[in-house]
């Protein structure tokens, strides 16, 4: 039997005989416990057509030593399945899932297959891509500067930072979790003096202080100066490309942390506006309009008339409007009480789902309040607040919040999600299998 395309594979039948090249392979863990999850690949077809592969913890001995990246293989006998709802890394609607049945056979005579493929994303398809839960991006460019390997002080987890300048000269905030931040001092160790055009597979597209910035995951690699066109294109355009430079590292100012009584007292306070603080309470009651109606294209809330939506900010009227997170809550210590706000950014880490699809499921549900808004009663948060000049001259308003001390990872997989919103199995299980390590606490 002759050997398929991948763009021949169908779920009702195992029969498949393929011929691929392992472009990239990865151990997928669980980054709060260190459980290997599994064994995943891209495959390549001489097509140029990709899948996600993906081998179980129990026979990862059995195909580790006999799958090699840039080899080519013979595979027969495996299950063509849909593929995860979240965090992939191809954008191939089905996937391979090796099992006791799958046979592997090295071809050492294949050389028209490619090596690699990425799906490269300038900076406006990043602002597109912002909090896509459903597909991890590759990005490429010129490594500017790193900083040192960074331990967190809440747990094991390492960082480092670094800053890439993409081929239409935008620079771009990259954070490397664990392990992949030591493969980066590696790389420049090898590459000393010697600019680096840096190839990065399998992030998650974040935002931090307004600008956007990218997140490694396990599922992420590090490729310098790869001989592939993109490369190529960036040496020609630029001739005097410099070798990355370390960053000193600045301390991170303290946040002190206070009562919420003292909290209340600040917010009659002018010289306290703009200040960061840290404070730790119980959530005693959520109110019941969790989100509002907001524009497509920023956080603003929009004016509807009619069935057209109106944003004041961006000055444009839209047929449509996005859901937002505005969830207003009442926290209490042993001092007092003070009422807070989840927006949207922090509402996406916080409860793992946007709050748009949040509120299609809650309108087909019909509930009052999301499961995944009310569990949060009786939870105790610590959260990082600032107060603003609008609390200082308004009292009485919700305090928004910066960041909520917890490690995203662990919110997903209690995540109380149906099937209905991930798919088929929970948003948990599948971003445990996507995300290797992201940070325990913001920074």
């Amino acid at each position: 039997m002759a050997p398929q395309l991948l763009k021949d594979l169908a779920t009702h039948s195992r029969k498949w005989i393929i011929q691929c090249r392992v472009s990239r392979r990865w151990i997928a863990t669980n980054c709060n416990t260190g459980k290997v999850l599994h064994l995943d690949m891209v495959l390549i077809d001489s097509e140029g057509s990709d899948i996600w592969a993906m081998v179980p913890p129990l026979l990862i001995p059995k195909f580790e030593s006999s799958l090699i990246e840039q080899e080519v293989y013979e595979i027969r006998h495996f299950k063509v399945a849909m593929t995860k709802n979240t965090f992939r890394p191809v954008p191939n609607r089905l996937m391979i899932e090796f099992d006791a049945a799958t046979l592997v056979q090295h071809i050492k005579t294949v050389s028209s297959i490619l090596n690699y493929k990425f799906y490269f994303l300038n900076h406006a398809a990043m602002m597109k891509r912002l909090y896509d839960k459903k597909n991890l991006s590759d990005a490429i460019g010129q490594l500017i500067d790193h900083s040192s390997l960074t331990s967190s002080t809440s747990a094991t987890k390492r960082w480092k930072e670094i800053t890439i300048k993409l081929i239409e000269g935008e620079m771009v905030k990259v954070t490397l979790w664990g392990n992949i931040g030591k493969q980066l001092e590696d790389i420049i160790s090898r590459n000393e003096r010697t600019a680096v055009i840096l190839t990065i597979t399998s992030v998650f597209v974040d935002e931090f202080k307004g600008e956007i910035c990218l997140s490694s995951t396990g599922a992420t690699q590090l490729k310098a100066n790869l001989d592939i066109p993109e490369v190529l294109e960036f040496k020609a355009k630029d001739t005097n490309l410099t070798a990355p430079v370390l960053v000193a590292e600045v301390p991170a100012a303290e946040i002190p942390k206070i009562s919420l009584a003292q909290l209340n007292e600040f917010k009659s306070n002018e010289a306290q506006s703009g200040k960061l603080f840290s404070v730790e309470g119980k959530v005693t009651q959520v109110r019941p309009n969790w989100c509002y109606m907001g524009c497509v294209a920023c956080p603003r809330k929009v004016e509807e008339d009619l069935e057209e939506y109106f944003c004041g900010h961006c000055k444009t009227t839209s047929s449509i409007a996005k859901a937002k997170y505005r969830v207003k809550f009442q926290l209490e210590d042993n001092t007092g009480e003070a009422d807070f706000a989840i927006l949207e950014h922090e509402g996406l880490r916080f409860f793992g789902v946007m709050a748009d699809e949040l509120f299609q499921l809650n309108q087909r549900n019909k509930e009052p309040l999301p499961l995944q808004i009310h569990q949060i009663v009786n939870m105790t948060l610590k959260l990082t607040v600032k107060l603003t000049e609008f609390n200082i001259m308004n009292p009485q308003t919700e305090i928004s919040i910066v960041s909520i001390d917890h490690d995203p990872l662990q919110q997903l997989n209690k995540d109380p999600c149906s099937k209905d919103l991930a798919g088929a199995t929970s948003v948990g299980q599948e971003m445990e299998s996507a995300l290797d390590c992201e940070a325990d606490d913001e920074k």
